[in-house]
């Protein structure tokens, strides 16, 4: 490809400086351009690739790595992934908001992650103790990744529903959705609570 002068365009090195300090990420072969998900409408082919990399630092826990690649960005995936890294780092009543507006802006064709954030904003809302919210959103949200057949994060988002009953003290319907409650998908820390 050429720019419009004749000279050569390097965006494949573009993008590989962007991704040298995070940890996990394989310039030569993570950073390419790659497919966006089907049902991703939100976001060009190179921003998912710097969604990607933010991605694989907040899995190995790089909150601040994650940071550096979806900083400045608003769309919908960009603020999904700063809600949890600003979850990560403490800032829980910030990351709630970003978690929020992420959930709002992904468009209808993007159930998963809309489900996918408003679980992650009830986990959230659970380690602050609030607990003046309603069921409703996270158990549209455990249908959607049924549907979808997202087990581990419907099996998490059961989880919590089961750990807010129990906060709320309404234990005999914790204890119903707990006989019900297959821990498989979920990690083995989480497992081993129930």
């Amino acid at each position: 490809m050429r720019r419009h002068d004749g000279s050569p365009v390097v965006a494949r090195r573009v993008t590989a400086e962007l991704a040298v300090n995070v940890p996990g990420i394989d310039p030569e072969v993570d950073i390419l351009p790659t497919k966006v998900p089907p049902g991703v409408t939100s976001v060009s082919g190179f921003e998912w690739t710097l969604i990607t990399a933010g991605a694989r630092a907040l899995a190995s826990g790089d909150a601040l790595g994650a940071l550096n690649c979806i900083a400045l960005r608003d769309d919908p995936p960009a603020l999904a992934l700063r809600g949890i890294a600003m979850a990560q780092l403490g800032d829980l009543a910030r990351a709630r908001l970003l978690l929020r507006r992420a959930a709002a802006a992904f468009g209808p064709r993007e159930a998963i992650a809309r489900a996918r954030c408003v679980t992650a904003e009830a986990e959230i809302a659970l380690v602050c103790r609030d607990l003046g919210w309603t069921l409703k959103p996270l158990d549209a949200a455990y249908q959607a990744l049924q549907r979808h057949e997202d087990h581990a994060n419907a099996a998490h988002a059961r989880y919590l529903k089961a750990r807010y009953l129990l906060l709320i003290g309404r234990l005999e319907e914790a204890e119903c959705l707990l006989a019900a409650f297959d821990p498989t998908p979920l990690s083995p820390k989480e497992a081993r609570i129930r």
